[in-house]
């Protein structure tokens, strides 16, 4: 429940909210999972092929 009231804060303008390059990555990583119905073990593989 505190988390809630962090975010609702920030969203308010109370408090300025940062979000770093990793939890960025991390919510595209879990995104594309999902979206694509794949094991993360596949995911990394399409990845991989991609940036060759």
């Amino acid at each position: 429940m505190e988390a809630k009231k962090l975010i609702d804060a920030v969203e308010r303008g109370e408090w300025k909210g940062y979000i770093n390059d990793v939890v960025v990555s991390e919510v595209v990583y879990g995104y594309l999972r999902l979206a694509l119905n794949v094991s993360r073990y596949r995911l990394r593989k399409y990845i991989s092929q991609i940036h060759r």
